[in-house]
């Protein structure tokens, strides 16, 4: 019987980035699952149609050193479902839920019998590991303020409860620590203020972000409007939510449960 009818395609959906550092943390994630599975087909998405249009511009078709082609989740599935692929896992390679998360769900699957995997704060238990994980890089809150940094897509708000929530733990939990946003709520906007009131001398940058290197301009740049030109504040930058957030073993063990959903109902 052929392999691709029975064994689950992995295919991994981002949302994509043209930053150099971005696509080496997507392709640290790949190689990452690749070594857990190995023997399985593992595939990518991209739903930014942005990226795709920006590398094909280039003449560029492909990224990783194993040639992963650029792609959507619409478009793979449609692929896959010609290659006659029957079952695949598809795993969110998010932070959080949103429109270019519903439009990989919400794609024509073809007839193939798909289990999704969510972004990694879609599991409320991930919002308190978040905090504990992230928590031994706070600033003292006396000399040192700390503001969490998140993204979520513009005008597309529904999903920023999780940043909320986290907000409302570290405000509750600690000392001068706070959430913003890049876009919707909490936002910036009252967090500036409160590091102001704050009277400490220094701040600390933690993303919240797969990808955060991308969104720097808007916090760490130079221009009147960034984050840390607002606020005035020497600042640190701490990048390292992929390696410290406990987000690796998630997409481990959400891609292994959804397999053995696939095994149990064989």
């Amino acid at each position: 019987m052929n392999e691709k009818k029975v064994k689950p395609v992995i295919a991994l959906v981002t949302i994509g980035t043209v930053h150099p550092d971005g696509l080496g943390t997507l392709e640290t994630i790949d190689s990452l699952i690749c070594d857990h599975f190995p023997g399985y087909d593992i595939r990518w998405g991209f739903q930014s149609k942005f990226t795709i249009d920006t590398f094909y511009e280039r003449g560029v078709t492909t990224v990783f050193d194993r040639k992963v082609p650029l792609i959507s989740a619409a478009g793979l599935l449609a692929e896959l479902a010609k290659e006659g692929v029957t079952k695949v896992v598809m795993q969110m390679v998010m932070v959080t839920e949103g429109s270019l998360f519903c439009s990989a769900t919400e794609a024509d699957t073809h007839g193939i019998n798909v289990k999704y995997g969510l972004p990694f704060l879609s599991h409320r238990e991930n919002i308190a590991l978040v905090v504990k994980r992230l928590s031994s890089n706070f600033g003292d809150g006396v000399e040192t303020a700390t503001v969490l940094t998140a993204h979520n897509v513009k005008e597309d708000f529904r999903y920023n409860d999780c940043f909320i929530e986290i907000d409302n733990i570290v405000r509750k939990n600690y000392r001068n620590v706070f959430v913003a946003t890049l876009n919707g709520p909490p936002g910036i906007e009252g967090v500036i203020a409160d590091v102001k009131r704050s009277c400490c001398k220094k701040m600390r940058f933690i993303s919240l972000m797969l990808i955060a290197k991308a969104h720097y301009k808007d916090i760490m740049g130079d221009g009147p409007k960034s984050w840390k030109s607002r606020i005035g504040l020497p600042v640190e930058v701490i990048d390292s939510f992929y390696e410290n957030s406990g987000i690796k073993d998630y997409f481990v063990n959400n891609i292994r449960a959804l397999m053995e959903q696939f095994e149990q109902s064989s």
